[in-house]
C-alpha cells in the first residue's frame, strides 16, 4: 500500500513540477476546541514517530492550535506544529512550554520516507502569547525552542530548533478534520498523514 501511494504521489508531483521549479508550499493554520494530542504518542513505532503526536482526539477543556505545511515537488516534505493548551484563553494570555499543561510537538520530514528522515520533538522552553481572539480566529505569537531527535536515533542530524512566528489560526470543527490535519481513522494509511491531498 505504501508503494502504491509513493507511485501515485511521484506522478502527481512530477506533473506539478513540469515547467515550474518554484512550487508554493501548501499551508494551513487552525484551532479546534475540546481537542488534544493523543496520550502516549511518544511510544509509537519508528515509522510513525514524526506524525504520532500530531494526532488529535476529543477532550473536553483542551484546545489545539495547529500549523501544517506541505512542500510539493520532486522530493515532497512536510512540517507540522501541534500545540495543546487549556481551553479557557483570553487576549494577552501567555502560556509557558516549561509547564506540563502546555505542549508543543514539532516535526519536519520527507513525505515518502516514514520513520527514515527528518527530526521531531517537543518544545522544552518558550512561550505562546494570545494577541487577539474572535469566534473564528486567534492571532498568536510563538517563540519556542524544540529539542529534536532523529526517528532512527542518528546523532548529529537533529538538535535544538528555534521557532519564532506570528500567525492567525482559523476555527475548525473536529468532525471536518482529515488525516493530514491530525484525525486518524480506522482505514487511514501513514501516507495520508504525511501528504496534503
Amino acid at each position: 500500500m505504501l508503494f502504491k501511494y509513493g507511485v501515485i504521489l511521484s506522478i502527481i508531483n512530477l506533473l506539478l513540477s513540469c515547467g515550474n521549479t518554484q512550487l508554493t508550499p501548501m499551508e494551513s493554520a487552525f484551532f479546534v476546541n475540546d481537542t488534544s494530542i493523543v496520550e502516549g504518542c511518544e511510544k509509537s513505532e519508528t515509522k510513525q514517530l514524526e506524525i504520532a503526536c500530531h494526532r488529535l482526539v476529543p477532550l473536553t477543556g483542551r484546545l489545539v492550535i495547529a500549523n501544517r505545511i506541505y512542500e510539493r515537488g520532486r522530493e515532497p516534505s512536510f512540517t507540522k506544529v501541534t500545540i495543546s493548551l487549556p481551553d479557557k484563553i483570553e487576549n494577552g494570555d501567555i502560556f509557558n512550554f516549561s509547564s506540563p499543561d502546555t505542549r508543543l510537538f514539532y516535526s519536519a520530514a520527507s513525505s515518502f520516507l516514514p520513520g527514515k528522515s527528518g527530526c521531531f520533538g517537543f518544545a522544552k522552553s518558550g512561550t505562546l502569547i494570545i494577541r487577539q481572539i474572535t469566534a473564528e480566529t486567534i492571532i498568536v505569537d510563538l517563540s519556542v525552542v524544540v529539542e529534536t531527535a532523529s526517528p532512527l536515533g542518528w546523532k548529529g542530524i537533529c538538535g535544538n530548533i528555534s521557532l519564532k512566528k506570528q500567525f492567525t489560526v482559523h476555527h475548525r470543527n473536529y468532525e471536518e478534520l482529515s488525516p493530514w490535519d491530525g484525525v486518524k481513522k480506522e482505514d487511514t494509511e501513514v501516507m495520508q498523514e504525511r501528504v496534503a491531498w
